[in-house]
């Protein structure tokens, strides 16, 4: 007859191994009591994150109240973090660089010539604004500019050659377009 020595054996042995490994991982297998820093776990770069509501990102733009989380010009600190704000409303300050059609234009930074311009779509239709103008937009950053789904969006036909160059850009659908200095 078979008793059940050998499997309340094994059974022991399992959980003395266990508490062995939970015991080396609380002692932090011989580190000094300093710990591991942050520069060890991260090899010296620290992640970048959204700034919370109400706080001043380091680029200058500020997260306004009610939520939006950015308001601020339109640089180079922007638009590498764009992503960040895909499917967010923000309110972007910038020059127009191109009236591109009744629903479209360029903006960025003339005295930047690394910041590539950004597309901002409307449903606005012809609001008179100019090359060279200062304005502030706001609206939801999208990370892929694709014809087909933005004139659903806008229930507009749009002219497929003046498009082309824009496929698969970043994009802003804007819902409103304000000058803040008239054109020169």
């Amino acid at each position: 007859m078979r008793t059940r020595e050998p499997h309340t054996t094994r059974k022991a042995a399992a959980s003395l191994l266990a508490a062995a490994g939970l015991a080396l991982a609380g002692c932090g297998g011989g580190e000094d009591e300093a710990g591991t820093e942050v520069d060890d776990i991260t090899g010296g770069e620290v992640a970048e994150t959204p700034p919370a509501e109400g706080t001043t990102p380091t680029d200058g733009g500020t997260v306004l109240p009610g939520g939006t989380p950015y308001g601020g010009a339109y640089n180079q600190e922007f638009a590498d973090d764009q992503a960040v704000y895909e499917g967010q409303e923000v309110t972007l300050s910038a020059e127009i660089v191109e009236v591109v059609s009744d629903n479209a234009l360029e903006i960025g930074d003339p005295g930047d010539i690394n910041l590539d311009p950004l597309l901002v779509m409307h449903d606005l239709g012809a609001t008179g604004l100019e090359q060279d103008q200062t304005v502030e937009v706001v609206g939801t950053v999208m990370t892929s500019f694709e014809l087909a789904t933005v004139e659903e969006e806008l229930g507009v036909e749009l002219e497929d050659e003046v498009y082309t160059d824009y496929e698969g850009d970043p994009w802003l659908h804007a819902t409103e377009v304000t000058p803040t200095e008239a054109a020169e």
